[in-house]
């Protein structure tokens, strides 16, 4: 049984959201929905321990810093929304405000506050042709020191999707545009190009179906296979083995292309399961920057008695780099400021939610983070557990 699809028990609220948001994102339903409009207002707040909020590496035979455990809270709030224009088009959007902050003095550099929103227009050109434009933009606050996670993104793209009896073919292109507060050297913009295939079988695949009677309660599942490609010039230069980086003079700016390609397999049914794999390569003219990167993730939602929902995703990284670089350097010292090994960070996510209302829901989740199975000098752990209160309002 589709968890969008009416059941005898009713999604989480995030759940319930996202349903009517994407129906109407992708145009597929009918008539109804396509005459139809979504509003979600949600809010969260929480308490949070973090292990190792300064995210500090380990690397034999260096002086370390010991990482400074710390209490928190964090809070968001969003909204999203979705609505038809005529029989056709689909306006659709979000904006989020989110905020983190830690008690203990050491840690207190890693406030951080974020804005992030997008927007898509969405129009059939015919029954099998629909085209949608976007734009996401992503804003981060942290304004201590030149390693703060301090940047600004946009990011524009355009899609052409094509229904078949045998799947949905996509093609996109866009812009990125990415400004790193602390220093230009590291504000980049680039084209970016992807093309996607997807094909669905079970109830919910109207298209797919032999006539006859539907088993209601088989499995719906979705294969998707996708390639995207994103160039990044940036401002800053390149940098050469044997020479110090970022070097003295006019020298040439830095270019890196990004190649990823992957497959995504989900099962949808009184649970979801999906799993997926993908390989990603840069090829950068900057020495100590070009990698291939392999990607695994297995993810899954379950319903449990007294209401109660488990979500839980894995996901591990595994980084070669095409250089024998051990440290990242600070773009404006010289000196080693965090281990390269931030490429290479697996990370396991647990979440348990309950209702405790139409409106209200309090989740619990833990996270754990380890450059183990990524290889490299360094060594990276971080935990981090959080308990919040969720209240959702369907304003349409």
């Amino acid at each position: 049984m589709n968890p969008c699809s009416p059941a005898r028990r009713a999604p989480p609220p995030r759940v319930r959201a996202w349903c009517a948001v994407s129906v109407l994102a992708l145009g597929v339903g009918g008539p109804s929905v396509a005459a139809a409009a979504n509003l979600n207002v949600r809010g969260e707040l929480g308490g949070e321990y973090d292990s190792n909020p300064g995210r500090v590496d380990e690397v034999p035979g260096n002086d370390n810093p010991s990482p400074t455990p710390s209490p928190g809270a964090r809070g968001q709030l969003g909204l999203e929304g979705a609505s038809a224009l005529g029989s056709a088009g689909v306006l659709a959007g979000a904006v989020r405000v989110a905020g983190r902050a830690y008690a203990e003095p050491d840690a207190q550099r890693e406030r951080v506050a974020v804005l992030q929103g997008n927007l898509s227009l969405s129009q059939r050109l015919s029954r099998r042709n629909r085209l949608q434009a976007s734009m996401g933009y992503y804003d981060a606050f942290q304004a201590e020191g030149r390693a703060a996670r301090d940047f600004r993104s946009f990011a524009p793209t355009l899609l052409v999707a094509r229904d078949t009896s045998w799947g949905r073919l996509g093609l996109g292109g866009g812009y990125r545009h990415f400004v790193y507060k602390p220093s230009n050297l590291l504000t980049f913009g680039g084209p970016t190009a992807s093309a996607s295939y997807r094909y669905g079988w079970g109830p919910s695949q109207a298209n797919l179906l032999a006539e006859g009677e539907r088993d209601e309660d088989a499995p719906d599942w979705d294969v998707a296979l996708f390639a995207q490609y994103e160039q990044r010039r940036f401002e800053g230069p390149r940098c050469v083995a044997g020479q110090i980086c970022p070097p003295p003079g006019n020298a040439p700016g830095r270019v890196d292309e990004f190649t990823s390609m992957g497959v995504a397999l989900t099962r949808t049914s009184s649970f979801l399961l999906g799993a997926g794999a993908s390989v990603q390569i840069n090829a950068s003219n900057s020495y100590g920057d070009g990698l291939v990167r392999g990607l695994g993730h297995l993810e899954g939602t379950f319903l449990l008695p007294w209401d109660l929902s488990l979500s839980g995703r894995a996901e591990l990284v595994w980084t070669r780099f095409t250089d024998a670089v051990s440290l990242r350097r600070d773009p404006i010292s010289g000196l080693p400021v965090a281990s390269i090994e931030d490429e290479s960070r697996s990370t396991l996510r647990v979440e348990v939610l309950r209702p405790l209302s139409a409106l209200v829901d309090v989740s619990a989740r833990w996270i754990g983070y380890t450059n183990e199975f990524g290889g490299g000098t360094a060594r990276y752990r971080r935990q981090t557990f959080l308990i919040q209160l969720g209240v959702s309002l369907d304003a349409l």
